[in-house]
This record gives structure tokens, sequence and C-alpha cells, in this order.
């Protein structure tokens, strides 16, 4: 049980590809055949899909910790005041 687990566990994409398995019972293979393969170009030019959350992140600061600290970084992390 434990092995299994753990041969699971390090199954890469291509192990997974490989496999002689019924190609009808694999949902995976069944998406990448019907939806991915034909138009490729809809998932890779896809708009980037952003956390609703963003909007109230104080990480956006045009100044960053050297406005909320009242100076300047001096490019090591190191801030002065004005």
């Amino acid at each position: 049980m434990v092995l299994e687990r753990m041969v699971e566990k390090n199954r890469s994409f291509f192990k997974w590809l490989c496999e002689e398995s019924d190609p009808m019972s694999d949902d995976i293979a069944e998406v990448i055949k019907d939806d991915i393969w034909p138009n490729p170009l809809q998932y890779y030019l896809a708009p980037e899909v952003e956390a609703a959350d963003e909007e109230g992140c104080e990480d956006d600061d045009d100044g960053g910790l050297a406005e909320e600290y009242g100076g300047y970084e001096d490019g090591n992390g190191n801030f002065g005041g004005e």
C-alpha cells in the first residue's frame, strides 16, 4: 500500500502518457484530445486570471516600504530618511 502511493507520487507525465491502459477510462486524455489539442492557442493566449482580493492589496503601492518608512531604499534593503 505504501509502495503504491510512493510510485503514484513519483509518476511523471511521460510515464502516465506511455502507460498501456484502456484509453476510454482516462478522463485527462479525453480533455486533451477533445479540447486542448484542436485549439491550443486559446489556452496559450488567454488573459491571466487575477485573484479577486488583489484590489485591497497593500503590496501594489508605488513607494513600497520606502513610502511606509518615509524615506528611500539604497538598493540593499536599507532605508534612509529624506
